[in-house]
């Protein structure tokens, strides 16, 4: 009986080492994610745009129809006038503007091109933890990265901190395969590209050349300077930043609009102001985002982090004086996974746990390199437990992932629908050139396809001392205004902030305003989410 397992345990631990049993393992986890994400598309395709959302697909939309450089952007203004500030990530916009243009729905195959990139992160997880580490290793963390809670949610949704994320993990493979591995022009190129792709895709994405930078330095010193694969990777960067810059200059008289006020250099005065925010990011991750039976993930995380520490801390000379590559890519891996959460802990004064899902590739190889360690350790005493220990807490995790990304999905897949209704109606009940008055401004300009003003003086950030009723127009001022603009709806609801006039203003003016469509949280419509308000003195 015992020979008998012994065999079986033999015949197993042989088909392990079979190196195709690598590429079906792959191809298993990726037609899995595969099948989840269009699972989710097709359910959710038609879920109602979030704020940025619709500006990105508003300004898309805009520029298919042949405002390619004229934005409508006044730095002077008084008032937002409908338009994507300049900070906003253009890659997102310009793959919109591409769907339009060639007669697609836009905000479906907008939908289905995050699909894809989000297969493209999972995928090249896998061949950077491949790279760095090994099959073993890149196969664990692309299992946990394809039904990761957190990038599944945002898979369907026009987001960029996806975007970001899947761009600079490909950036990560060609660096590391171009110039680490072995020096090949191509890949550096290659990496060049997507490194400014992401940035384009997700404007913080520029602090990623730090690891970059950091590893540079180690290996080469300032001589990497001479090193032409080097420059091959800034002539990539280049390819893109070009013709992004020529745009920026003709649409807002700046080359780099990107990494102005509202962008990423901007958050640095708010650097050492967060403490909270920072402690927060560090609390998600053992109450949210790792969530997984008995919290194994958190602890293979911890673990492998102080690993990671205590090599750096004790081969600190080595790495400096020897070029240790196998500690430059302990360092490179802990920059990659800790720089993000010091960088939007300390820098936004809001807490978002969406902001820094870049660090999350990092973080599940880093969890599969400390299972392999365990698992190598555990596996002279049984092989066979081993692995079955090992796939239990995979699997498990990735079911429990999977559920909480469900919920969260489901969750939110009708959140802000009204606004959507809202701007739908008033595009079927109004003319193209008639105004509306809406604090929800993308999605209305979006849905309704009408211009929209908001009630805002000037933009929050612009001038943060105004509070309260400060930041908005006054009663007599949004007459005023909807009189010369001659506007035709006033919208008020419960998803954005108002004045507090505005509130009130249909009760108190019953000869101005006239009601003509309302949304409901109850059937006895005593409970209203949003009005539509026809205005009759303009």
């Amino acid at each position: 009986m015992e020979n008998e397992l012994e065999k079986r345990q033999e015949k197993f631990s042989s088909i392990l080492k079979n190196k195709k049993v690598y590429f079906y393992l792959f191809l298993a986890i990726m037609i899995l994610a595969l099948i989840i994400r269009l699972y989710y598309f097709w359910h959710y395709k038609a879920q109602p745009l979030w704020w940025d959302e619709a500006q990105y697909l508003w300004r898309a939309r805009d520029m298919a129809r042949g405002n390619w450089f004229v934005s409508g952007w006044n730095w002077d203004s008084l008032l937002f006038e409908g338009v994507v500030s300049p900070h906003k990530p253009f890659l997102i916009i310009f793959v919109g503007a591409f769907f339009y243009l060639f007669g697609l729905n836009g905000e479906i195959a907008t939908k289905f091109f995050m699909v894809l990139i989000s297969l493209a992160g999972i995928a090249f997880t896998y061949l950077v933890g491949k790279e760095m580490y090994n099959k073993k290793v890149g196969l664990i963390a692309f299992a946990l990265m394809s039904t990761f809670y957190l990038y599944n949610f945002y898979s369907y949704r026009i987001e960029t901190n996806v975007l970001g994320a899947a761009l600079w993990t490909i950036t990560v493979f060609l660096f590391w395969k171009g110039y680490i591995k072995k020096p090949d022009r191509k890949y550096m190129l290659l990496a060049g590209v997507f490194m400014m792709l992401s940035v384009m895709g997700r404007t913080p994405m520029a602090m990623m050349i730090i690891p970059i930078l950091l590893t540079l330095l180690l290996k080469e010193r300032l001589m990497f300077l001479k090193n032409k694969n080097f420059w091959f990777f800034a002539l990539g960067n280049m390819i893109v930043l070009v013709p992004y810059m020529i745009w920026s200059q003709l649409t807002y008289g700046l080359p780099l609009a990107l990494a102005t006020e509202w962008g990423f250099a901007s958050g640095l005065g708010n650097v050492g102001a967060n403490v909270n925010i920072f402690y927060t990011y560090i609390q998600f991750f053992f109450t949210t985002y790792l969530n997984s039976p008995l919290k194994i993930l958190l602890i293979l995380l911890i673990a492998g982090l102080i690993i990671y520490i205590f090599n750096i801390a004790i081969g600190f000379d080595i790495m400096i004086k020897k070029r240790d590559k196998k500690l430059i890519k302990t360092l490179f891996m802990l920059t990659w996974f800790i720089f993000p959460i010091i960088a939007f802990g300390f820098w936004l004064d809001q807490f978002e746990p969406r902001l820094i899902m870049v660090v999350f590739p990092a973080a599940f190889i880093i969890i599969g390199n400390t299972l392999m360690k365990g698992y190598n350790y555990f596996k002279k005493y049984s092989k066979a437990i081993s692995i079955t220990i090992l796939l239990i807490i995979v699997i498990s995790s990735m079911g429990v992932q999977l559920k909480q990304g469900d919920e969260l999905i489901k969750s939110k897949g009708n959140s802000y629908l009204e606004v959507k209704e809202a701007g739908l109606w008033i595009n079927q009940n109004s003319n193209p050139d008639d105004v509306v008055f809406s604090n929800s401004r993308p999605q209305t300009m979006f849905y309704a396809d009408r211009e929209n003003i908001g009630f805002h003086k000037k933009a929050v950030r612009y001038n943060s001392s105004l509070e309260g009723d400060d930041r908005y127009l006054s009663e007599k001022e949004f007459e005023e205004m909807a009189i010369e603009k001659k506007a035709k709806y006033l919208v008020i609801s419960v998803f954005e902030p108002y004045p507090t006039w505005a509130y009130n203003y249909a009760k108190e003016n019953p000869t101005k305003v006239t009601p003509v469509m309302g949304y409901f949280t109850d059937e006895a419509k005593t409970q209203p989410t949003l009005v539509i308000y026809g205005l009759t003195f303009t």
